[in-house]
């Protein structure tokens, strides 16, 4: 519903503005493109992989987990993933994130999830250099 109303505004004024969604965590296949189309920074919180792994397959089915936390699809199709922590529902410590977002998949049972791991250098190194560069 988000990217409909954002696209319905780009139709209505001709103009793309910086937008982002919060909490990207099922979408559709269709719907990761869009994204790019429309120019909205999807933004992940990368630590509820580990929160709630195991758990999330059992209320929203098979078919549907597959498209579960697709922080690397997102990354290589929008060129840009907003990542934060979630607080005060998490934690503030940004290094759960980026743990989360890279090497998760090494101590959960999410073989289910195969679109979540993101690329550790690129990406940690990226977040670094603008970090310095702020």
């Amino acid at each position: 519903m988000a990217l409909d109303a954002f696209e319905q505004a780009v139709k209505a004024t001709g103009k793309k503005l910086p937008n982002a969604i919060e909490h990207i965590e099922n979408i559709h296949p269709d719907d990761i493109k869009r994204f790019a189309d429309l120019g909205i920074i999807p933004s992940m919180q990368p630590i509820h992989i580990i929160l709630d792994c195991d758990g999330k397959i059992n209320r929203i089915g098979e078919e549907r987990i597959k498209y579960e936390w697709p922080t690397k699809t997102m990354l290589d199709t929008t060129g840009l993933v907003a990542i934060g922590t979630d607080t005060p529902v998490v934690e503030i410590n940004p290094f759960e994130n980026i743990y989360a977002a890279n090497f998760m998949p090494l101590g959960k049972k999410c073989d289910y999830c195969p679109y979540m791991d993101i690329c550790r250098k690129r990406e940690v190194v990226f977040a670094k250099e603008e970090c310095d560069n702020a």
